[in-house]
């Protein structure tokens, strides 16, 4: 069994492989799995979706399609207002973090903790969080977006 998801075109960037960037997929659905999941699936992180509609109507990430139903999925609106550009990047962004303090960016580099120190800096500082790490995308509360295409 398979639904029929269509993407708006800023998430194209997180459909992998490359061959499935395109508006509409058909994408495998069990029955069970409820929304968020099957697009989670396409390698969509749930905090960049803006809002999901199914039949026109909006629906929760828990929602579970109907057999035949297109879904569709919204990004998040952007620009996202930040009153002032200021990061927190991880270990991996050492090179990035040099070159924005350069052209006099406020940037947090650290590279000797974990994920969930990193996030609650950036949550305590306001900060905008940089990192490679995929996973933690997928947290909610947190204000981070991935370098990776």
């Amino acid at each position: 069994m398979a639904t029929t998801v269509r993407f708006d075109p800023e998430l194209w960037l997180f459909l992998a492989p490359p061959r499935h960037r395109r508006r509409e997929l058909g994408l495998p659905y069990d029955g069970t799995s409820s929304l968020g999941r099957v697009v989670e699936s396409a390698g969509v992180p749930l905090t960049e979706i803006g809002g999901l509609t199914a039949g026109r109507r909006p629906v929760p990430a828990t929602y579970r399609p109907l057999t035949g139903e297109v879904v569709e999925v919204h990004g998040v609106d952007r620009p996202q207002p930040i009153a002032r550009a200021r990061f927190v990047l991880d270990g991996h962004l050492v090179a990035l973090s040099r070159r924005l303090r350069l052209v006099g960016v406020d940037v947090a580099y650290r590279n000797d903790v974990d994920d969930d120190t990193l996030v609650a800096q950036a949550n305590a500082e306001e900060r905008v969080l940089l990192i490679r790490d995929r996973g933690i995308l997928r947290r909610r509360g947190s204000a981070a977006r991935s370098t990776r295409s």
